[in-house]
């Protein structure tokens, strides 16, 4: 038995396997998209909507963020030296720019206000001298620091570059026979020492060229084995913090050369399924509001809530998790599995569901461009818990049926009962609420249900290496919007399996089916199909995967 945790991941219409936390449902789309980049490509972009500021929140729409990059705002600066936001504050008798965290403050590099009144500063004599700093920072920034230098001196190389462009070039009228004609009649014939020579003339000509002034600049040379000379109130900074100054281009050398810095504006993304896209539909998955500050993050719909749009599943597909698990070694390398799921309806109407066999997710994509039919089942690095990042290597067994039976035969009998849930309640309405957990559910023993349903040896005899058969699926119980479902399956790994990575998860292949039409999962928006009388109801599929750390 084990106590490590079991996950169930959801599977896009790029065959990324993610958590349901990163995944969203357009509307009434029959596929899912996340948020995951792996090999293959995503199915999901990103555009940037909007940009806004940190410190005075502040919002642009994508044209202007993308014109200005930082908050036009004077006010709005941060410390040079950890990146903190700065505030105006009194210092003895002077105001000035004054960071916190670092102890920095805005007196070495001139930007201050001087006062003569000792007592405590008012709130409008610190918004009065917040303004004037702001007035003289600004003034400093245009007054031909660095940058300013920097620029005035890349156009006059451009106009100077201009020039040489626009004079005549010489007309090439010389042939072979000609050099070589006008090389003999001046008594110079060629050979290799002459072309080393000359090669060495131009590289003492091009040396010369470099110590000339280009567009009225003369050039500075810098050694880049000496080094630099740092102020002594400079010496114990991280000096690649100074490369983050883009109004000091030129070397830090003082405090003198510090001057608070703009802060960067945070965009705000949309994000669009590609598959949606590609046939012509909008596709917005989620879009944010102008303002940052408009709308209740509570709110699941409505005009009122904080996104403009939000598509997560977590608000519209039922949930599945692993909630206990266990396994079992048997003779001839077979591995017995036994997992409860339990599916939680999320939505706010009545959802008809069933968990059954998937034999059409068998991986993802390859990368290579000449295999991309195929599908690689080891599937590295996957997303499997977002809260805390955790990443494992897992490996998808193929399902097998038993012998003299098709895997859609095997299929149709590996089914779950189909089960009504009900709507979920809203959070704020359960609040306080003890959820009882059904008595099935507590009692289930995973080393009885494995005992009980252990198949005889000669049943698994043609089990191939790497491939998983499922023994059955099974509902325990049903309460409140919520189902829990036995689920039984061997497994064979293929030995050295685990020889390339030592914590090698195992993962297996789920279908999730939901029933649309007749009152279930209304929230979809989706438009069941037509079906005749005596059919199965229109259903949207969904491949889950189901991964576990292996047993050593």
């Amino acid at each position: 038995m084990t106590s490590d945790p079991a996950f169930v991941l959801y599977v896009d219409h790029q065959d990324h396997p993610a958590p349901l936390s990163e995944c969203f449902h357009a509307t009434a789309s029959r596929r899912l998209s996340s948020t995951v980049d792996r090999q293959h490509r995503p199915s999901t972009i990103t555009q940037a909507d909007s940009a806004y500021c940190p410190h005075s929140m502040g919002f642009h729409d994508a044209s202007s963020a993308a014109q200005l990059g930082y908050c036009p705002k004077p006010e709005c600066v941060q410390c040079p030296l950890c990146m903190s936001m700065v505030s105006c504050q009194k210092v003895d008798s002077t105001f000035c720019f004054t960071c916190g965290r670092c102890d920095w403050n805005s007196i070495p590099c001139g930007l201050k206000v001087d006062t003569s009144s000792e007592s405590e500063a008012t709130k409008d004599e610190v918004m009065g001298a917040l303004a004037q700093l702001a007035t003289m920072l600004q003034e400093k920034r245009k007054a031909g620091g660095h940058a300013s230098a920097a620029e005035e001196h890349y156009q006059k190389m451009v106009e100077a570059f201009e020039t040489v462009v626009k004079k005549p070039l010489p007309k090439s009228s010389t042939t072979r026979g000609f050099q070589i004609n006008n090389a003999k009649r001046d008594g110079d014939p060629w050979s290799v020492d002459a072309l080393e020579t000359e090669l060495q003339k131009k590289k003492t000509a091009s040396a010369e060229d470099v110590q000339n002034a280009i567009g009225g600049q003369a050039l500075t040379h810098i050694s880049l084995e000496e080094p630099q000379t740092l102020d002594a109130a400079l010496a114990g900074q991280r000096v690649s913090t100074f490369a983050l100054q883009a109004w000091n281009s030129a070397p830090t050398m003082s405090m003198a050369d510090l001057l608070p810095l703009p802060i960067p504006l945070r965009s705000r993304n949309s994000r669009r399924c590609r598959a949606e896209l590609a046939e012509g539909k909008p596709g917005i998955l989620l879009k944010p509001k102008l303002n940052p500050l408009e709308g209740d993050s509570s709110l699941r719909t409505g005009h009122g809530q904080w996104w403009k749009k939000d598509s997560s599943a977590v608000h519209v597909v039922p949930r599945v998790r692993a909630i206990r698990h266990g396994s079992k070694a048997q003779d001839g390398g077979i591995q017995l599995h036994c997992f409860v799921l339990k599916v939680t309806n999320s939505t706010l109407g009545v959802v008809r569901l069933q968990i059954s066999l998937s034999s059409a997710y068998k991986g993802e994509h390859l990368w290579d461009k000449d295999e991309h039919t195929k599908k690689n089942p080891a599937m590295e690095n996957l997303l499997v818990e977002t809260l805390t990042n955790k990443h494992v290597d897992a490996y998808l067994f193929t399902p097998s049926s038993p012998e003299g039976t098709t895997t859609d035969q095997s299929s149709s009998t590996l089914k779950s009962d189909v089960v009504a849930l009900d709507s979920a309640e809203d959070a704020i309405v359960d609040i306080g609420k003890v959820f009882e957990v059904p008595e099935e559910v507590l009692n289930w023993d995973p080393e009885k249900a494995l005992n009980d349903s252990s198949p005889a040896s000669e049943a698994m005899a043609d089990l191939e290496e790497n491939h998983v058969r499922f023994l059955g699926i099974s509902m325990l119980a049903e309460k409140s919007g919520s189902a829990w479902f036995e689920m039984i399956c061997a497994t064979k790994e293929k030995p050295g399996i685990k020889t390339e990575s030592s914590n090698l998860s195992l993962a297996i292949p789920l279908a999730l089916q939901i029933e649309v039409g007749n009152g279930s999962w209304e929230s979809s928006l989706i438009k069941a199909n037509p079906t005749e009388e005596g059919q199965e109801p229109d259903k949207v599929t969904f491949d889950l995967v189901v991964t576990w750390p292996s047993t050593p």
